[in-house]
């Protein structure tokens, strides 16, 4: 049987790493890379997708 637990890992949805920080560089870097992807409406079809690859 399955059962629904708490997120552990709610506490960090909101949290920003402070200016100039090394996390904040990374994650800075790693939203460039990914930007194209998460913006484009048809990420979700496999054909395009793989069209461009």
């Amino acid at each position: 049987m399955l059962v629904r637990k708490p997120d552990p890992f709610a506490n960090l949805i909101y949290e920003m790493p402070p200016k100039g920080s090394v996390q904040q560089q990374k994650l800075e870097k790693n939203l460039q890379l990914i930007q194209p992807i998460i913006c484009d409406a048809d990420c979700f079809l496999p054909k395009v997708r793989s069209a461009r690859s």
